[in-house]
């Protein structure tokens, strides 16, 4: 990078990008920069890190460990090589700032940004941002800084919060934004009834990218071809799902394989990154519940299904898989996997990437023209 670039204010991302066991978060984040950058501009990931959890949680948290030293509750699996994988590969493909623990310090960066970009993921579901709900709405940022909302979720289709100030807090926040995209067609819902607000729907980052990153991914880490399974990556599982997966499994005459963790010395061992996209690239089937998870089994044109998980939100793949005309993708009852499978017709993904195309130039024409001097 030369020393002009060097030289400009940067684009500052804020998302979800610290995790440490959900693999769609931290590509996103990777996603949405390497765009950014492709634009000419300097970014850089605000590297948030909130020092505390709500009390609620921390409650809970303490409730269930108290529970588990008396064997009333399992035992928590450990996570084995968690941290060291995602915190790797951040280190390997994301800019980041100093870390930030609360909101003070976060306000005394906001003005070395020129721009500063929410989104994407769940950013703006209050159930996964509390007590820093207003953080994520740009509540920091100073008045010479323009804020911009690049794809933020609000993870379902109606407004969580019955608490009224926040509510007219949000809105006051986004009044300030100089420009909002959401993912998912109720966002777009949300904004204009709820905040009083407009808001354009444009892809996922990953979506937006497309695939020749997470192949570079891949190709980075020389892995070798992996055999044709079919795979699944499901953040809540059952005995009904078990016995699907294993009827699909003789139908194909394949093995069926857990993508998210294998279990080693009753713990639970993590995939690297680039082993878990390579698993999805070469994989014969994709059963999952995660949004990410279908990002990518359709950026590698992959047979997939969607095996619906309301706890966890169900309108942001229906509006996905809607925009790209593949709803029948969608299994709401875990026992009709292997009949959802004999009664659908493959994926034609001739179709499915002219739709991708126009959307990709929908929302890439946003992040240029909002991050335009």
């Amino acid at each position: 990078m030369d020393k002009g670039v060097n030289c400009m204010k940067k684009i500052g991302i804020l998302n979800f990008h610290y995790s440490e066991e959900n693999y769609g978060a931290v590509l996103q984040a990777v996603a949405l920069e390497h765009v950014i950058k492709s634009l000419g501009h300097n970014a850089e990931h605000i590297d948030f890190i909130p020092d505390s959890l709500s009390i609620p949680i921390k409650i809970k948290f303490r409730l269930g460990e108290m529970l588990r030293s008396i064997g009333i509750l399992k035992k928590r699996p450990q996570r084995i090589g968690c941290t060291e994988i995602f915190e790797n590969f951040r280190d390997d493909w994301l800019s980041r700032s100093v870390t930030y623990r609360n909101s003070r310090d976060l306000k005394k960066a906001s003005d070395k940004y020129t721009s500063i970009v929410v989104g994407s993921d769940q950013v703006w579901r209050p159930v996964y941002t509390h007590p820093f709900t207003l953080m994520y709405f740009l509540s920091f940022v100073g008045k010479n800084t323009r804020r911009i909302a690049y794809a933020a979720s609000f993870g379902v289709d109606y407004w969580q919060k019955n608490d009224l100030r926040l509510t007219n807090a949000i809105k006051n926040e986004l009044q300030k934004f100089h420009s909002i995209s959401v993912r998912e067609d109720a966002g777009v819902s949300l904004c204009k009834d709820i905040f009083d607000c407009s808001a354009t729907q444009v892809l996922d980052p990953t979506l937006l990218r497309g695939r020749e990153l997470f192949d570079e991914v891949i190709e980075k880490e020389e892995l070798i071809q992996q055999k044709p399974n079919i795979v699944f990556y499901k953040l809540d599982v059952d005995s009904v799902f078990y016995e699907e997966l294993n009827n699909l499994g003789k139908m194909l005459e394949c093995d069926v394989e857990n993508i998210y963790h294998n279990e080693i010395n009753g713990g639970k061992a993590y995939n690297t990154v680039p082993y878990w996209l390579c698993k999805i690239r070469d994989s014969r089937l994709v059963i999952t519940d995660s949004f990410h998870c279908v990002c990518f089994a359709i950026l590698f044109e992959k047979e997939f299904f969607y095996s619906v998980n309301k706890g966890r939100g169900v309108s942001r793949l229906v509006s996905l898989l809607g925009m790209l005309g593949l709803n029948e993708r969608i299994c709401y009852n875990s026992n009709e996997l292997s009949k959802k499978f004999q009664m659908t017709e493959k994926i034609d993904y001739s179709i499915v990437n002219k739709k991708l195309a126009k959307q990709r130039d929908i929302s890439l024409a946003f992040l240029i023209q909002s991050l335009k001097e």
